[in-house]
């Protein structure tokens, strides 16, 4: 199976009137080499020091979460039983207190719960930005050391050249510039 490649040139257009002379025609564009490079984004977020040091602090921090998620669970289960073995021996307005005082406490809760979550994904995407922007920079490192001019993600290539592969290099470099990162 054979791959066809056609290059088209577009340069803009402006109408030319009868009375105006044609512009002048420009110099060809200097040609640059094309240089490239191969980058597996993903596995270098996953094999660098700083990548797994943020999914175990994620996963630390959410393994807490949720156990105190379920621990107030069971405690507001626990009031509600308590409630309504209660209930009987309450008067109505009494009633009433009791089942505000549960709501509320249950509106706090996960108002404070949902607080909580914001702040750690806020922390973690601030983690993970610090993480892409030293990408970002051991990529510009590398493709400058070795003169690429086109460096592109791995994830939207069909096929390549082994040697066109810059991951381990960039994952490299990475650890040098970035060797932890804290949520």
């Amino acid at each position: 199976m054979a791959f066809a490649v056609a290059m088209i040139v577009l340069t803009p257009m402006r109408p030319v009137m009868a009375q105006e002379a044609a512009p002048a025609p420009a110099s060809e564009p200097k040609s640059i080499p094309i240089f490239i490079g191969v980058v597996d984004v993903e596995k270098v977020l996953r094999s660098s020091t700083a990548g797994q040091a943020l999914d175990s602090q994620s996963a630390q921090l959410r393994k807490k979460f949720q156990a105190d998620v379920l621990a107030k669970e069971k405690q507001l289960r626990a009031e509600g039983e308590k409630f309504k073995k209660q209930r009987a021996t309450m008067t109505e307005e009494q009633q009433q207190q009791a089942l505000q005082a549960l709501q509320a406490n249950e509106a706090a809760s996960r108002k404070e719960f949902e607080a909580r979550r914001k702040s750690l994904d806020t922390a973690y995407n601030g983690a993970r930005k610090k993480i892409f922007d030293a990408l970002n920079k051991a990529v510009l490192d590398v493709s400058q050391k070795r003169g690429l001019t086109l460096v592109i993600k791995k994830s939207v290539i069909v096929a390549s050249a082994q040697a066109w592969d810059i991951t381990d290099v960039v994952l490299v470099q990475l650890n040098k510039l970035l060797p932890s990162v804290k949520m």
